[in-house]
Formats: C-alpha cells, structure tokens, sequence
C-alpha cells in the first residue's frame, strides 16, 4: 500500500487516499454538509487529477468511517464512476453501513455499483477480470 500524491494526508480532510496497484481506495472521513463543500469540490479536483496517472484504472471507496452520508457525498462518488467508467476501470464501495445501503437503496444507485463488505474484497473485486465495464 502506497499513499498517493494528494497533498497533506491529514486528518481535516474530507477525503484521505490510499493506491493498491492500479486501484486507488478513496475514504470519507466525514459527510459532506454545506460548509463543507467547497472543500469537498477540492480535493475531489485533486482525486480526479489523480486518476489522470494511466496506471491507475479502479477506484474503491470505502465508507468505513460514516454511518450516514448524503447527496452531496454521492454526487462526488458519481464524478469518481464516470472518470473511472471513461476508461474502462471499475468502481466499488465498502463497508457501507446498513443506513447507508438504505440511501443507495432508495437512489437506486445500488443498481449501479457493486458493495462489498470489505475494502479487501472491493479491491480484488474492480481488479479481477472486468464483467461489465464501469460496475
């Protein structure tokens, strides 16, 4: 496990990054509220900018640290998929607690990314063989 290039890994952040190979796992540290935002909008820049390095194809964010999130959270997760998705790369989540799933649930965004248990399982997941790409 490598960190990545984000700047200052520190606890503040919304986002902390970690890269496993080609996927990098991306963890919310807190929800997205609306002073929060701007933030938010900057370090995903980041994250995106990231995902320019051509040797990274996957992402896996991993909601271990939230028990509940909301639209706002969700729609820097949607901007992380259509990256990932334009270059054939996979996205998954993790640790998703049950209110969570609920919230994915009544998005149907469910429908559209995989969850797994676990942050190991959603790595070897996106870098197993693609099913279908953008999943």
């Amino acid at each position: 496990m490598v960190n990545s290039n984000l700047p200052s890994q520190s606890l503040d952040r919304i986002f902390q990054t970690e890269r496993h190979g080609n996927t990098l796992v991306v963890l919310p540290t807190h929800s997205v509220m609306g002073t929060d935002q701007d933030q938010s909008d900057v370090e995903l820049r980041m994250i995106v900018q990231t995902l320019r390095d051509p040797d990274l194809v996957h992402v896996v964010v991993d909601f271990a640290a939230l028990t509940f999130f909301g639209t706002n959270l969700l729609g820097g997760v949607a901007m992380l998929w259509k990256k990932v998705r334009d270059h054939d790369g996979r996205l998954a989540l993790c640790n998703v607690s049950s209110q969570g799933r609920d919230v994915l649930r009544t998005t149907r965004l469910i429908q559209l990314w995989k969850v797994y248990d676990s942050r190991a399982e959603a790595i070897r997941a996106v870098q197993a063989a693609p099913d279908t790409p953008g999943s």
